[in-house]
């Protein structure tokens, strides 16, 4: 037990306070399930008999016993059962807990096998619902930290990869298909206790709703993690400032490409403005085929699923799989706040707003594809225009700072973010380097991976390398390679000149 690496050695496993941490108790319970390949020395994803000979070997009963010497008694006591039973997605079994969680009782699979629509398995690496950051930080540690170890044990040759898209996934198989293998993080909120709505919880529904569908590209900006395919890099899009080092590549080749599993750009989707508030899933199906080319019927593989099936939960699907534990819990965070602006939104009777992230579907789409190809390449302003939300101008899209959008949010949920007492919380570093690192310029995952790129002699199985090695420093709840692992951005530049 002393020998464990978390904050909860220094104060105490029985403080519900340390348990809960600096940032207080979260009004809306919060889990996260975590996609993540299954990779050999090389990097390499691994065949489906090689899969499941590895996964089969990694679960086991051991993983109870060991999950139970390590659970602090706060946690342990809203455990109802741990097992290791048939999973609900795929033919494998999955490690699963029964958790009570603001007196409802949830059943999760903490590692799972993912067979989505590319029907490639994936292990999947799940929290339970969670009251509190730190609670979702230590479950996220310890699962990942639980089949790490047990991997270890059992075959040394293989790795888990925290990765958006495999670096050698082929690119002709992505582009040319309608579905391929990828990795995402899909965060589940739970706004309210059933269906039965009131005029307030639905009012309550349609602000979070509208915030969350209008800032979607600005979280994309914070988390696109997937910029590489067939050992290199891809894409092309219209640069919007001549001093970018990467002119010519995606920054999220997973949300760009993911026809199934997410929204399609090339059938025009994107999450419905609903005039006239939230009213049930059916109504919402037929306002997203009324405003979108798409003929779909089911919002399960939507980037938003405003009421999902599992435990009826809203869950967010566009992140790539995050490099670090500290960058996944500071994006909950920013999840939350916008939870809490729409609750006072309602007390308040903000209806004016609705005026303000009315954006039409078009304009939030090609900011959305702007995320995704140009990426959070920062450049602060040196006079930020805060105060208000921005509203998009269609004819001014070159224009646009990107750095510029995810301060107006950050600035539109300062008040959330004070009240929470998260203002010099470590689990938003991440984000703050991503604004302000590189004297200023700001950087994303899916930028640091680039400049590594450029920093290794453009020699893939090299970069491969760092990311499997990151992967595994992500075992510290506050490591992130853009904090703790800086590049700079001169010598980026010298090597390419």
């Amino acid at each position: 037990m002393a020998n464990r690496r978390s904050w909860f050695d220094r104060v105490g496993i029985k403080d519900k306070v340390a348990c809960e941490g600096d940032c207080g108790a979260l009004k809306f319970t919060h889990g996260i399930e975590i996609e993540s390949f299954l990779v050999d020395k090389k990097g390499i994803k691994l065949s489906y008999a090689d899969f499941d000979k590895v996964y089969t070997s990694l679960l086991s009963e051991s993983l109870i016993h060991s999950l139970e010497e390590l659970i602090p008694e706060f946690y342990n006591e809203k455990i109802l059962e741990m097992e290791i039973a048939p999973s609900k997605s795929s033919t494998h079994d999955a490690l699963t807990i029964t958790y009570r969680a603001k007196e409802l009782d949830v059943k999760t699979e903490l590692i799972s096998v993912d067979r989505n629509v590319a029907e490639w398995p994936l292990i999947e690496l799940a929290t339970p619902p969670c009251e509190s950051l730190y609670e979702l930080g230590w479950w996220s540690k310890t699962v990942f930290d639980l089949a790490n170890e047990h991997l270890e044990k059992t075959n040394s040759e293989n790795r888990i990869m925290l990765f958006g898209v495999n670096p050698y996934e082929k690119i002709e198989d992505i582009v040319h298909s309608d579905s391929f293998p990828t990795c995402g993080e899909h965060h589940h909120i739970k706004l309210l206790e059933n269906s039965n709505m009131s005029s307030d919880d639905r009012a309550f529904f349609t602000h979070f709703y509208h915030l969350l569908r209008f800032f979607t590209p600005y979280l994309i900006l914070l988390s696109a993690c997937s910029p590489f395919a067939s050992g290199g890099l891809w894409g092309k899009y219209r640069p919007n400032d001549p001093e970018l080092p990467f002119p010519r590549c995606l920054r999220s080749i997973r949300v760009l490409y993911n026809k199934k599993h997410l929204c399609s750009f090339q059938d025009g989707e994107y999450m419905p403005y609903l005039e006239n508030g939230w009213k049930d899933q059916r109504t919402f199906v037929e306002e997203f085929k009324r405003q979108s080319n798409s003929f779909r019927t089911d919002t399960h593989f939507f980037d938003i699923d405003p009421y999902s099936k599992e435990n009826q939960t809203t869950e967010i699907r566009f992140f790539d799989s995050q490099p670090s534990i500290a960058r996944r819990i500071g994006i909950a965070a920013l999840i939350q706040m916008l939870a809490h602006k729409a609750e006072k939104l309602v007390a308040e009777d903000k209806e004016d707003l609705l005026e303000v992230i009315n954006e039409t579907n078009t304009n939030l789409q090609s900011l959305k594809k702007m995320a995704c190809e140009g990426g959070n390449w920062f450049r602060p302003p040196v006079r930020p225009i805060l105060g208000e939300t921005v509203r998009l101008k269609g004819s001014r899209f070159e224009k646009i700072i990107l750095s510029d959008l995810v301060l107006e949010m950050l600035f539109f949920l300062r008040a959330e973010i004070k009240e929470s007492n998260l203002i010099y919380s470590h689990f938003l570093d991440p984000i703050r380097h991503s604004i302000y690192d590189l004297k200023g310029d700001g950087i994303s995952p899916a930028q640091y991976w680039l400049f590594v790129y450029i920093n290794e002699g453009e020699d893939m199985d090299r970069v491969v390398k760092r990311i499997l090695e990151s992967t595994k420093a992500a075992s510290d709840i506050w490591y992130d390679p853009v904090v703790n692992e800086p590049v700079r951005l001169n010598d980026v530049i010298e090597l390419k000149g």
